[in-house]
């Protein structure tokens, strides 16, 4: 396969590029390579394209800090990805490294000093227009390759090979960057293109709410009304995605330049500049470089918008959040630890959360996500439910071939990149794969089983466990390394008994939502029953509970729940208020004597006290195991 080759210059190393347009085929998704904003090439490519130091790629980067095979652009069911393949620098968004991630238009990517702008929508055309007379039919430059070849170049090329291009823009570019403002961002990139452009004056205009065009930033235009006036024919062809140059308007005796500004597929304004008529027309490296100015401006404009929009879903999602606690939540305990949630939530270090079974470990968890700022998803897996031989390639991942049955797949550490991993009954957790979730959060590298590459990850950990890890460490089945790791902030749950006040709010809370799940009328408590609920120990916490309410909410049917409704429900509560189950002087016995009477009421069948319990089946077996509770014999 040929390969062409650019001459090296000192801001951009020698670069060259093979690539293939198929006969007939559509325009190809394109490759924007900057270094230092002040030097482009524009890389066609068509299904795949491999980055690298080596001869065989098809970009190749002289350049000692970019490994031989660095990185793989692939198409895979229309969508494209970017892989790094195994090299040393890595691949980086923004502040974050990134080993396998599904690109699409205006993805950015840096790779050492190099910076990549994916674009795959179709480009936008340019069409040239004289005076009042539109002559799109007579002349169309693709905006892409061919339109920024010199017509020699184009002639004289064998086998349709395509080279890049190479595009002087303005130094300043760069700090379009750093603008995290839509009215600032519009602003500098106005006077970046009057500058680039030798241009007079000009305008960014885009859409309002009601979908009419508005000013969002001029230069050097007179006061509304005083005599300039925008073509509306030049508007509405870059409104439709063209990139407009029109030389001698007779009514402004001006050049025109006109460039759609798009969001995602959508124009979503256009950038307008003028030039006086006794000045030169705009030159083709003129119109490449305002060309190039508004594609970049409108990546740069949706990637602000995506970023605000993600903020506003993140903020309203806080705000549900917090009104739902402030809902359900009375005692000072819990509002403690909300506190505490709001404050360590940003803060991107492993968090481990303590608590009884049923106290809502997961909540709080969830809770630290959500008021965390991390883009990704929030992922959990309970290390108690997972049987060890597949523990490993659940949370590393797998290669086809790893073992019998394997395929490629990723494990929740991959799942949870850039977002959360919550790792539940971590106590639970098997002593041999401890070491290795220790390393991977000492270093944050993986390697999935089967395979020999290292994928570095952005991942927050979150533990949870109801048991005792500093017996486990004196046991020797849990590791006091893994332990201080996981331990940099301790948030601990309280149990339900702790926090009485909140039991009220919580029944009517799961009053309400039942009614809503289930569509059935929600019904009422009156205070007998409610006092008596309140003064229950509830060993299970706010999953007994909850599971509870649901069995009162059937069986009241829309009706006032009563002591009888309690009673029938289950016999632990009494219909005498002295009867009532009341606390132990020490609140192991009052478990240990619920426990017993719930085997009691159902005929010591463990798993079906365990559902009334609200606890894990293997969770109430270690509780008849610790307070001695066997079958009487017959």
């Amino acid at each position: 396969m040929d390969r062409h080759e650019l001459n090296s210059t000192k801001e951009f190393p020698a670069c060259r590029i093979s690539s293939a347009r198929p006969t007939g085929s559509c325009p190809m998704p394109q490759l924007i390579i900057r270094k230092k904003s002040s030097n482009y090439r524009v890389i066609p490519f068509t299904d795949n394209l491999t980055i690298g130091r080596e001869s065989d790629n098809d970009l190749v980067l002289d350049c000692p800090e970019i490994s031989r095979h660095h990185a793989r652009i692939k198409r895979r069911a229309g969508d494209f990805f970017l892989t790094d393949c195994g090299s040393t620098n890595g691949i980086w968004q923004g502040d974050r490294k990134i080993a396998h991630s599904r690109i699409s238009n205006g993805f950015t990517f840096r790779i050492f000093e190099y910076f990549f702008t994916v674009v795959t929508d179709d480009p936008p055309s340019l069409v040239l227009v004289d005076g009042q007379r539109q002559r799109s039919a007579e002349k169309t430059i693709i905006f892409g390759i061919e339109s920024f070849l010199p017509e020699a170049e184009q002639e004289n090329r064998a086998d349709s090979r395509l080279n890049p291009l190479q595009v002087d823009l303005p130094g300043d570019m760069h700090h379009l960057e750093r603008i995290d403002t839509e009215p600032e961002l519009l602003d500098r990139l106005l006077l970046c293109a009057v500058r680039s452009g030798n241009c007079d004056s000009g305008f960014i205009a885009t859409h309002d709410r009601k979908g009419e065009l508005i000013y969002r930033a001029t230069h050097n235009l007179p006061p509304t009304g005083t005599g300039f006036s925008a073509d509306r024919n030049l508007i509405d062809l870059a409104m439709n995605g063209k990139t407009v140059v029109c030389n001698h308007l007779p009514e402004d005796r001006i050049h025109v330049l006109c460039a759609p500004l798009k969001v995602g597929k959508k124009t979503e304004g256009c950038l307008y500049l003028t030039r006086r008529r006794d000045r030169e027309e705009p030159s083709e490296e003129t119109q490449t470089t305002i060309a190039i100015l508004s594609l970049y401006g409108s990546l740069l404009l949706e990637r602000i918008r995506s970023r605000i929009q993600a903020h506003r879903k993140q903020q309203n999602l806080r705000d549900s959040l917090e009104a739902k606690n402030r809902t359900i939540i009375r005692s000072k305990p819990m509002l403690r630890l909300y506190e505490d949630i709001k404050t360590i939530a940003p803060i991107n270090v492993p968090i481990l959360i303590l608590g009884e079974p049923g106290t809502g470990k997961e909540l709080v968890a969830s809770a630290l996500h959500e008021f965390s700022n991390r883009q990704g998803g929030y992922i959990t897996l309970n290390c108690s439910a997972i049987p060890e031989g597949i523990f490993e390639s659940e949370l590393f991942g797998s290669v086809k071939g790893a073992f019998h049955g394997a395929g490629n797949k990723p494990g929740k550490l991959e799942l949870a990149h850039n977002g959360t991993l919550f790792l539940d009954e971590i106590g639970d957790m098997e002593i041999v794969l401890q070491p290795k979730l220790l390393r991977f959060l000492e270093n944050n590298e993986i390697t999935r089983l089967g395979d020999t590459r290292v994928k570095t990850l952005d991942v927050r950990v979150i533990a949870a466990t109801n048991q005792n890890l500093e017996e486990k460490i004196q046991q020797c089945t849990f590791r006091d390394d893994l332990f201080q790791r996981l331990s940099c902030f301790i948030l601990r749950v309280p149990a339900l008994r702790e926090r009485r006040e909140d039991i009220e709010p919580l029944i009517r809370y799961f009053l309400h939502r039942f009614a809503d799940e289930y569509n059935w009328q929600p019904p009422s408590i009156n205070k007998t029953a409610l006092r008596e609920l309140e003064s229950f120990p509830w060993p299970g916490n706010i999953r007994e509970l909850k599971n509870t309410v649901l069995r009162l909410s059937v069986e009241a049917r829309g009706r006032t729940i009563t002591m009888d409704t309690l009673m029938h429900v289950n016999t632990n509560f009494t219909k005498k208020s002295g009867q009532k189950v009341s606390p132990a002087p020490s609140l192991e016995e009052m478990e240990r004597s619920y426990l017993r009477k719930t085997l009691e009421s159902t005929g010591w069948n463990i798993s079906e006290a365990a559902k009334i319990a609200g606890i894990a089946r293997s969770t109430f077996y270690q509780k008849m195991k610790k307070y001695q509770l066997t079958m009487p014999a017959e």
